[in-house]
């Protein structure tokens, strides 16, 4: 056979193969979601009197799920008896009910370890980074994962949240430990990302559990997590990993007594295993082979402009994670560009939402539905945006 008639067959399979790697993004059976968030003034005011138009918007650019906080800090968006307040103008399982009519798949958004409320009062549920920093640098107040009455009352609120709304999906937001992930850049030092906690509860708590003394010269807070990651880096990692593994079994035992149909999933930091000197175990203490057992869903938040990563690297994360647990992963993207710094064209977003939905991609998730409805923005390229939805989900 000449080299002309081995080209003329090479390139059929060729062409296929590039087919069947797109082949997910109009699969029918893909779960195509988009996140709402009702704390978002816009939203609020376009959709809280009228979910039908929130549903039929979605459904207009091919969302077949929609994935909202329903509640935020200590403000449940719905009529609680856990949480400390609930927003009377705003219930949420109206909507629940609302999309489930309209075929529409309802995912609720639990935020565990982040609170701005709660550390008003608190103080001691302010994390503690290994140079005695409590301080707050952005707008990421997460809590100390360690104390058990907030771990209590945190479960409480996924217990009520999971009778209430009898969700489809009910994802574990922030369960984890601080870091802010989107600030992280490629070339980042793995010894620069703040790494916590360090607090007098977390140090009690992982001396005891080794049956370890700090050296009576070790005096302040840094000198003690100077002490613990150079002679015991890897108990500590471990024992970060267990604190955050225990809620999310947890979890999955309470809502199987409730109703075994939900699933379960946790959003993932957007860290490859080998990256920043395993920084998803170290810093964040998310081991996703370890949780594999209690998690129906992974989905990684590869915002990757964000991150100072090409689009590619939602498909490598994807399959990394995947391979890993040989779970259903959805990642999670963002429409538009998170600062007016970044050039994010609609048609980088188009390609961002290919590479999220290739195998093995069970579906993607945008982020966030507030972008595409702003007021005052470039509406010819919001529209853009909503097009390449309608394209790549329909």
């Amino acid at each position: 056979m000449g080299w002309l008639s081995r080209f003329a067959l090479i390139v059929p399979i060729l062409f296929i193969f590039s087919c069947d790697k797109r082949q997910s993004a109009k699969s029918t059976g893909s779960l195509h979601g988009m996140k709402v968030y009702f704390s978002q003034s816009e939203t609020r005011k376009k959709y809280q009197n009228d979910f039908l138009k929130l549903a039929a918007d979605l459904k207009t650019v091919g969302v077949n799920t929609i994935f909202t906080t329903v509640y935020e800090g200590r403000k449940a968006y719905y009529p609680s008896r856990v949480m400390h307040s609930s927003e009377p103008k705003l219930n949420l399982i109206e909507m629940r009910d609302v999309m489930k009519q309209n075929d529409i798949r309802f995912a609720a958004i639990c935020q565990i370890f982040y609170d701005p409320d709660i550390v008003l009062n608190r103080s001691d549920l302010i994390p503690v980074d290994s140079h005695g920093n409590n301080v707050y640098v952005d707008w990421q107040k997460m809590v100390c994962p360690t104390d058990k009455e907030y771990r209590q009352y945190k479960l409480s609120v996924v217990k009520e949240v999971a009778k209430k709304f009898r969700p489809d999906i009910l994802c574990l937001d922030f369960v984890r430990y601080p870091t802010t992930w989107e600030l992280v850049l490629p070339n980042e030092k793995p010894d620069q990302i703040r790494d916590f906690c360090f607090c007098n509860r977390c140090l009690l708590s992982f001396t005891q559990k080794y049956s370890l003394d700090f050296p009576d010269s070790l005096i302040e807070t840094a000198q003690k997590a100077a002490w613990i990651l150079e002679n015991h880096g890897e108990q500590w990692t471990a024992w970060k990993v267990e604190n955050i593994t225990r809620f999310v079994k947890s979890v999955r035992l309470a809502v199987e007594r409730i109703d075994p149909n939900i699933k379960i999933l946790v959003h993932t930091v957007p860290w490859s295993s080998e990256q920043f000197d395993q920084a998803i175990l170290r810093i964040a203490g998310q081991d996703v082979k370890a949780l594999t057992p209690y998690v129906d869903y992974f989905s990684p938040m590869i915002y990757h402009k964000m991150i100072g990563q090409d689009a590619e690297f939602i498909h490598d994360l994807t399959a990394e994670l995947y391979e890993t647990t040989r779970k259903p992963i959805l990642p999670s993207i963002q429409i538009e560009a998170s600062n007016e710094f970044q050039d994010y064209t609609s048609n980088e977003f188009e390609q961002a939402l290919i590479y999220a939905l290739m195998t093995p991609s069970v579906g993607a998730v945008a982020f966030n539905w507030g972008n595409l409805i702003q007021i005052g923005t470039n509406e010819s390229d919001r529209q853009a945006r909503r097009l390449v939805l309608q394209k790549v989900f329909q």
